[in-house]
């Protein structure tokens, strides 16, 4: 599957170049300027190093502390079982999360829908051994 490399662009309210990946924007400077084409080689060239990562430009410690405090609400709220199925289900998303982008690039609606059904039984199906 051949990648597109996002284009630079002018954003002609502020007259910046800007280059959009992964549904955020990224303000290079003044649009046609050496330095702002320079920053648009240098990010381009970190999201190819990145192998066209989906999370590109997302900071990985916002992601670690929100999946800390989804397994610290679970545990509050249902115990070591809560615990068990909170953990089985981020399990899941990140293991399906990895299987799309290998196979298809990213993930769509489609994917993120599967896998929110994944996890979801998946926790159900730990809930209701450990509860019974």
């Amino acid at each position: 599957m051949a990648r597109r490399v996002p284009s630079y662009r002018h954003h002609k309210p502020s007259g910046s170049a800007v280059v959009t990946i992964n549904c955020r924007d990224y303000y290079l400077g003044k649009h046609g300027t050496k330095a702002s084409k320079t920053e648009y080689k240098r990010l381009i060239s970190q999201y190819k190093s990145s192998n066209y990562s989906t999370s590109f430009g997302l900071d990985s410690e916002h992601i670690t502390i929100a999946m800390v405090a989804v397994l610290l609400l679970a545990m509050v709220l249902c115990g070591w079982s809560g615990l068990a199925a909170a953990s089985l289900a981020l399990l899941i998303c990140a293991a399906f999360c990895r299987f799309t982008a290998s196979r298809i690039g990213g993930y769509t609606g489609d994917t993120l829908g599967a896998t929110q059904q994944f996890a979801e039984v998946a926790s159900l199906i730990i809930l209701l051994a450990l509860l019974s």
